[in-house]
């Protein structure tokens, strides 16, 4: 669950919405599979009285990790609910004689994140990932975009922790760094056991 709250000078606007997943665990054949609905909820603030809907995504994951290879794949399907996910301003592309490419491949492609693991023993985990919608939603024009649209990743697990840091890149020169703690509650406490 969350709260959202967002500022833009005089205006505010706040929100309340929930991420709801499950997961399906095959360890035996090193498979994983989940579904996951993000955002569900509602606007308790308006910026000028109109209400907004917020950003839903509805995703399908799947992960298979290779049983003689220190290797998995995965692949996650989103914005499921809603096929054209293409952003379009047609007033900045013919100010800017950019065009749009809006054809049924790349509509597809658009709901697709690709991503390669490495395991470097069982307790080193490496990622690397590609989101076409991203690097679609954030190239402009045909310039070169740096690696927007690209993320890698490293998991550390521990007996008790795992530490785990992931970086995304949005344009040339800008990248979202992210560091993130998980701990096993019924192994600190007792929490977690039913």
């Amino acid at each position: 669950m969350k709260l959202i709250n967002s500022n833009y000078q005089l205006y505010t606007s706040s929100a309340i919405a929930i991420d709801f997943g499950v997961l399906y665990s095959d360890s035996s054949n090193n498979l994983f599979a989940s579904v996951l609905a993000k955002n569900m909820g509602v606007q308790l603030k308006t910026f000028a009285g109109e209400a907004e809907d917020l950003p839903f995504d509805l995703q399908i994951g799947i992960t298979k990790k290779l049983a003689k290879a220190p290797l998995g794949f995965s692949i996650t399907a989103q914005h499921l609910h809603q096929f054209n996910t293409l952003y379009q301003d047609e007033n900045f592309d013919t100010v800017n004689n950019f065009s749009t490419n809006d054809h049924f491949f790349n509509k597809l492609l658009n709901h697709f994140v690709f991503a390669t693991h490495i395991y470097v023993g069982s307790h080193l985990e490496g990622t690397v990932g590609y989101n076409h919608l991203r690097r679609q939603d954030l190239n402009i024009g045909s310039s070169g975009n740096g690696l927007n649209g690209f993320s890698m990743g490293v998991r550390i697990k521990f007996s008790k922790l795992q530490v785990l840091y992931a970086r995304s890149s949005y344009q040339t020169n800008v990248a979202l760094n992210q560091v993130g703690l998980t701990l096993t509650l019924d192994q600190f406490s007792g929490l977690g056991k039913l």
